[in-house]
């Protein structure tokens, strides 16, 4: 079985973790996942929000994600409703689903 690891684009700047690999040397032994568009993120905070069971809060964040500033507005909002935690492992979850599906269509099977 084949074991494989996450790195973000800041692990990979020069000098961070050159000890351990050189994508370079062996380019087919590794894939390049991008980060997810604003877009897939949006939606992720509209998701969230139809989740929330109080009809304050639910409007609250609704009517955060309108417009210029969505996405301040919606990290201010969780954060003063106290829920920040759930909607970090609301995202976290989503983010991960994103990339098992990545790999699923590079014919690889996620574990």
């Amino acid at each position: 079985m084949t074991i494989g690891f996450a790195y973000d684009d800041e692990a990979l700047e020069p000098g961070v973790l050159d000890d351990e690999f050189d994508i370079e040397e062996e380019p087919d032994r590794w894939l390049r996942f991008d980060c997810i568009g604003s877009r897939d993120s949006w939606r992720n905070m509209a998701d969230f929000a139809t989740r929330i069971s109080d009809p304050d809060l639910r409007n609250r964040l609704e009517r955060a994600i309108e417009g210029r500033g969505a996405f301040r507005r919606f990290r201010d909002a969780v954060h003063e409703a106290g829920v920040s935690q759930r909607w970090y492992a609301f995202s976290t979850d989503r983010k991960f689903g994103r990339a098992r599906e990545f790999l699923v269509r590079q014919g690889i099977r996620p574990t």
